[in-house]
């Protein structure tokens, strides 16, 4: 096995690795580094010192902010057996598993009327107070990894109400035909974005057949 492998950011003119025996790969340059002298560094001087079970710990920028880091390299073709997230609690308590996160708009569709006149009116909100209890308990797949027990976790954020599809604030004294919630659901190894939207879809379905029943 390989000794760990640390590479910072370079600064001040100057790069370098950490291995547990000690600073490797040094290099020093005419000025202040920039993305241009960097990679010139690992291509030329820190990949040269790898050794077969080496262990590089990359560090990355704007994993709050999409993952830009992490996409730049996957995008210049850098591919490892394994990968370890230090997010959201920091190098200190580094987490080996990791849950996926999907988040969705849910909506449903009424029909506005006049408050003096609700003939015919079908009030999305009401509608939507009915299914977000079904929502908070939809049966997932079953989950079949043992180190994320508690997992798929769905949370119910946030809901807006009004008429139209921009949920017009504008006249109260209208029924809502139009509401949606945001809903955040976080889900284990072997299940994915897809697997969770099929399996909200059959509860959604299901809600929609007892309404017209």
């Amino acid at each position: 096995m390989g000794e760990h492998v640390l590479v910072p950011v370079g600064v001040a003119g100057a790069a370098t690795a950490l291995r547990v025996t000690g600073l490797t790969a040094s290099g020093v340059f005419d000025g202040a580094i920039d993305g241009a002298s960097f990679l010139a560094y690992i291509e030329q001087i820190l990949v040269p010192t790898l050794h077969p079970g080496d262990i590089v710990i990359a560090l990355v920028v704007g994993e709050l902010q999409g993952g830009v880091g992490t996409i730049h390299l996957l995008e210049s073709g850098l591919r490892t057996d394994a990968a370890i997230v230090p997010e959201p609690f920091g190098a200190d308590n580094v987490v080996t598993t990791h849950a996926g996160v999907t988040e969705m708009a849910i909506s449903t569709i009424g029909y506005s009327r006049h408050t003096t006149d609700r003939t015919g009116a079908a009030d999305a909100t009401d509608q939507m107070m009915k299914a977000i209890p079904a929502i908070k308990a939809t049966r997932f797949r079953p989950n079949t990894d043992d180190r994320l027990p508690d997992l798929p976790l769905l949370n119910v954020g946030g809901i807006i109400g009004g008429r139209g599809r921009d949920h017009d604030l504008k006249g109260p004294n209208f029924t809502s035909d139009y509401c949606t919630v945001i809903v955040d659901v976080r889900f284990p190894p072997g299940q994915s974005a897809a697997t969770v939207e099929e399996d909200i879809r059959a509860l959604l379905a299901t809600l929609r057949m007892e309404e017209e029943a």
